[in-house]
C-alpha cells in the first residue's frame, strides 16, 4: 500500500503544534509497518528545510519516508494572489503522479485544500482528512471553512479525534458514515527518557502551547495570582507565543507577578519543551475551547499532575479520575484546584498515575497507527 500525506500546518520537531505532531508519528509509524509513504510538507523558505534537516527527528524519518517539500507561505496575501497559488499547484503535480498512491491523506485542513483538485481522484485513489479543529473553532479564517465545506464530498474517509472533533466534522458538511473517531497519540518510550530540570517554585506550574485567546492564559494568570496570596513562593513558566503576548505580559505587570511567571518565548527544542512540562509539579491547560490537545499528552506521558477547563476536548481525552477540571473561565475555581493539588502530593501522584496508565492503553503510537492502518486498509480493499 503507498500513502501520500499532505501536511502544510507545521514541521515537527520545528513546530510543536498537535497536526505537525501527528504527521510526525503516523507518517513514521506506517512506515514501519511495511507501508509505503511519502508527505508532502509546506515550507515557508529553504532555510527552514535546511533547518529541518539539520534535527535528529527528521533526519530519522528522512530514513523511513519520502519528502516532498513545496515552499509556500500561508498568509492573506499570499493565499489570494491566485495566479501565484495555481502556478504552485501546477508545479507540485507535474512533479509527481497523485494517482499512483492508494491512498492521500490529508493532516490538516485549510492549506491542504488548495491541493484538492488537482490531486483529486480519477481511478483507485481515495482521499482521507483529519479534523483538527482550528480552522472550525478558533480561525477567523471564513474562506478556508467555505472551502471545506465545498469541497467535502471530496473524501471517502474522515478521521474525527474524538466527539467534539466528530460534531465539528457534521457541521462541515461531511456525511456521519464516512467519519471514523481515532485519538491523537504520544510516544510513550520517549517521555520515560526525557530527563527532569530544576524548576522555580513551590510549587512549579507549567502551561506549553500557543498564546492566543482561546487558550485561556489571562485566566490561569488571574487564577495564579489568587493563589500566590497563599503560596507565595510557586512560579509560573509560560511556554509558547502567540498574539496575545503582548496583552499577557502587560496583564502579569498589572497584577505584580513579575518575580513568579517566566514567559520562556518559543523554545526551539522541542525536548526542552517536554523537560519542563516532565518537571513541573503542575501542568496546567486553561481553555475555553479544545478538541484534543497534545499538551495533555505529554504531561500525561510525563506523569505530570494536570489541570484542565472542562472543554468538551479535554473531558473526552481525561477519562476517569485523572485529572482536576474547572469551570472554563472561572478563575476563582482554577485557583481553588490548583490549591488542592499543591497541597496534597499523594493526591497528584495518584492522578499523575491513573494518566500515565490510561495514556499507554489509549493513547501510544501503536495503538493509534494501528487504527489509521485499519481504516486505510479498510478502503483500500473496497476499491478492489
Amino acid at each position: 500500500m503507498e500513502i501520500l500525506m499532505v501536511q502544510m500546518t507545521g514541521n515537527y520537531p520545528l513546530d510543536i503544534g498537535g497536526p505537525a505532531t501527528v504527521a510526525y508519528y503516523i507518517a513514521y509509524n506506517l512506515a514501519l509497518r511495511n507501508v509505503e509513504v511519502s508527505m508532502l510538507i509546506r515550507i515557508k523558505e529553504q532555510n527552514e528545510l535546511k533547518e529541518l534537516r539539520k534535527t535528529s527527528e527528521f533526519q530519522i524519518l528522512e530514513e523511513k519516508i519520502n519528502i516532498i517539500p513545496v515552499t509556500m507561505k500561508y498568509d492573506f496575501k499570499n493565499m489570494v494572489n491566485i495566479p501565484a497559488v495555481l502556478y504552485k499547484i501546477y508545479k507540485v503535480t507535474r512533479d509527481f503522479n497523485p494517482e499512483k498512491y492508494d491512498i492521500i491523506h490529508y493532516n490538516s485542513p485549510p492549506v491542504d485544500i488548495t491541493l484538492l483538485y488537482p490531486l483529486k481522484s480519477k481511478g483507485k485513489t481515495k482521499q482521507t482528512i483529519a479534523i483538527h479543529g482550528g480552522l472550525f473553532y478558533e480561525s477567523g479564517n471564513f474562506i478556508g471553512r467555505s472551502i471545506m465545506r465545498r469541497y467535502s464530498n471530496l473524501f471517502q474517509r474522515v478521521i474525527a479525534l474524538n466527539e467534539f472533533s466528530k460534531k465539528l466534522a457534521l457541521k462541515a458538511g461531511f456525511v456521519e458514515s464516512i467519519i471514523e473517531k481515532i485519538p491523537n497519540g504520544v510516544d510513550i518510550d520517549y517521555f520515560n527518557k526525557v530527563n527532569k530540570i530544576s524548576l522555580d517554585g513551590d510549587p512549579s506550574l507549567v502551561y506549553a502551547g500557543r498564546l492566543t485567546k482561546v487558550k485561556g492564559v489571562d485566566i490561569l494568570l488571574e487564577a495564579f495570582h489568587l493563589f500566590l496570596k497563599t503560596h507565595p513562593k510557586a512560579h509560573l513558566y509560560v511556554i509558547g507565543n502567540g498574539k496575545e503576548r503582548a496583552y499577557l505580559a502587560k496583564l502579569v505587570e498589572r497584577l505584580n507577578l513579575s518575580e513568579n511567571v517566566t514567559f520562556t518565548g518559543f523554545i526551539p527544542s522541542i525536548r526542552k519543551v517536554h523537560e519542563f512540562i516532565k518537571s513541573a509539579d503542575i501542568f496546567v491547560l486553561p481553555s475555553y475551547m479544545e478538541n484534543f490537545s497534545i499538551s495533555l499528552l505529554e504531561a500525561m506521558a510525563s506523569k505530570t499532575p494536570i489541570i484542565a477547563s472542562d472543554a468538551e476536548g479535554n473531558l473526552e481525552v481525561l477519562v476517569g479520575k485523572t485529572a482536576l477540571f474547572f469551570r472554563r473561565g472561572d478563575s476563582r475555581d482554577l485557583a481553588e484546584k490548583i490549591r488542592v493539588l499543591a497541597e496534597d502530593e499523594e493526591y497528584r501522584s495518584k492522578l499523575a498515575e491513573e494518566a500515565y496508565n490510561l495514556a499507554i492503553k489509549e493513547y501510544s503510537w501503536d495503538v493509534v497507527t494501528n487504527r489509521y492502518l485499519q481504516v486505510f486498509q479498510n478502503l483500500v480493499g473496497e476499491s478492489r
